[in-house]
């Protein structure tokens, strides 16, 4: 009989969009999951990193997720297996391994001095399943990380270390044919991507992203976590994948949200099958000027109104003199509605500019750029005679930047940003 598995990643429980805080979206998304592992009868439940939004979680994202993984050892025959991201504090999603059944849930956090620590061959909980599957776990990793397994294992560089990694964690298993698979599970950089604009960079020191090249013959699938947008990275030898976000974390995540449904029905042979997620709520834009601002508002609330959930807008609006009195105008028109406004951006027309909607959409450009790309942005405004940021410069940032990413914080509380006027004339409001 065929091995079903489901393939999910960022869940990013506890996120809240500015001060919209939505925890009603992430637990119908879990229950819609469980609902979809039962009827499709899924053997394995893949989550490839970023359970949490903070190292530290709230109570109630701790609930949740503790509360799905009863529900998966309880009510279905599937098992779990779920590693660190990012945004995850490792050493805390590992810390309730002894108390969670071995055979049906499995989460791995850090990564291990002893690459066959990060290697299960798992069998299905349906008896009448005798195949199995070959799973190689990989947390994130920092450099730091990293360097001390390289200095374990005898290696002085990155890119030959982890091709003995992969080389390794990929061995024998095509000579056995009770293995129908091997998949590699991880949370980082892997060929050329599409970020989406809500991730936090990641950093190796010496690479930017980790080449497909390295995993070739060694895994059939390769289930991958970081990136928010679902996209293929390389389609054979082998399928490396990233499943995205369940649900939108920032208004310029506009594409569909999925899953990957894989079936194993022999040796080394799989389908891959892409099942959309219920959105339960919108994340909406809109940009329009005081004479149409009515009439957009009045079309964004017959577009929410039948989503289940309070759905967010995003208002970008110009404005031909300054007038402190939208934001109250707008949240008084979508008080009965379905719509709740999160962000509003004000531009103000100069008659002495000439390029206003320009000067707009650069902003619009740069809000969606990641944090290495301001930079370099930056660093282009400071230097213009210069052709490029130096790479050692590059290099520095983004280690330094990993280091500030890498410390265990309590989630900050986000208070109301008042409005104020930039030397550009824009002012923006945050709720």
């Amino acid at each position: 009989m065929p091995i079903k598995i489901l393939h999910t990643s960022d869940w990013h429980l506890g996120k809240k969009l500015y001060q919209f805080k939505n925890p009603k979206e992430q637990e119908l998304f879990l229950d819609w999951l469980l609902e979809r592992i039962i009827q499709l009868n899924i053997d394995f439940l893949i989550v490839a990193g970023d359970i949490f939004d903070v190292p530290r979680p709230n109570a109630k994202s701790v609930s949740l997720f503790y509360r799905f993984l009863h529900q998966i050892e309880s009510k279905t025959l599937c098992k779990a297996l779920i590693i660190a991201g990012n945004h995850d504090c490792g050493q805390f999603l590992e810390t309730p391994s002894e108390l969670i059944e071995h055979e049906n849930i499995f989460l791995i956090g850090r990564p291990k001095k002893n690459f066959d620590d990060h290697i299960l061959i798992l069998s299905p909980r349906d008896s009448s399943k005798k195949d199995k599957i070959k799973f190689s776990l990989l947390p994130y990793f920092r450099t730091h990380e990293m360097i001390n397994l390289m200095k374990e294992h005898e290696h002085d560089e990155l890119v030959p270390f982890l091709n003995d990694l992969f080389t390794q964690l990929g061995q024998h298993y095509k000579q056995d044919e009770s293995i129908l698979g091997h998949i590699l599970i991880a949370h980082h950089l892997f060929g050329s991507f599409e970020y989406s604009g809500s991730e936090q960079m990641l950093a190796l020191s010496g690479i930017d992203s980790i080449s497909p090249s390295l995993l070739e013959n060694h895994f059939d699938y390769v289930a991958l976590g970081h990136i928010h947008r679902p996209q293929v990275i390389r389609k054979r030898s082998p399928h490396i994948y990233y499943s995205g976000t369940p649900y939108p974390l920032r208004f310029s995540e506009k594409e569909q949200k999925s899953l990957a449904l894989l079936t194993f029905s022999s040796h080394q042979e799989f389908t891959k099958e892409i099942i959309p997620i219920p959105q339960y709520r919108l994340l909406s834009s809109i940009k329009t000027d005081l004479e149409h601002l009515e009439e957009n508002l009045n079309l964004i609330k017959e577009k929410h109104q039948s989503y289940p959930l309070k759905c967010a807008l995003e208002l970008n609006i110009t404005l031909k003199k300054p007038d402190s009195t939208i934001a109250d105008f707008v949240r008084e028109a979508l008080k009965d509605s379905n719509t709740q406004l999160i962000s509003l951006f004000i531009h103000h027309q100069d008659k002495n500019n000439q390029d206003d909607e320009e000067s707009v959409e650069d902003l619009e450009k740069i809000q969606n750029l990641s944090t290495i790309e301001l930079f370099k942005s930056f660093y282009q405004k400071k230097y213009p005679d210069s052709k490029s940021v130096p790479s050692e410069m590059i290099n520095d940032f983004k280690i330094l930047l990993e280091k500030m990413n890498s410390e265990e914080e309590e989630e900050s509380s986000m208070f109301q940003v008042p409005l104020k006027r930039s030397a550009n004339h824009h002012d923006e409001v945050r709720f």
